[in-house]
């Protein structure tokens, strides 16, 4: 249950935990950002709740980029010229 009064949002729940919340005007355009510290971005979520999610290497270079079905999108391989 949300009950709005002016500036002040309480929320009831009957479980502990928020994996998340967003609260914006019924006209915004919300994107979401995941973001992994020291390697990257790893997800992103459009307007309309499509997830793009963005996968690294052990050397915390991107290796795949995957859509909310986990098909993969793109993939990415490295290699060293001597």
């Amino acid at each position: 249950d949300v009950l709005v009064t002016s500036d002040t949002y309480t929320i009831n729940l009957n479980f502990p935990v928020i994996d998340e919340l967003r609260f914006y005007p019924a006209e915004a355009q919300m994107t979401t950002y995941t973001y992994e510290p020291g390697i990257g971005i790893t997800s992103i979520s459009d307007q309309n709740s499509n997830t793009i999610y963005y996968e690294y290497d052990s050397f915390n270079r991107l290796s795949l980029v995957r859509d909310q079905d986990q098909k993969i999108l793109k993939q990415y391989q490295y290699n060293y010229k001597n």
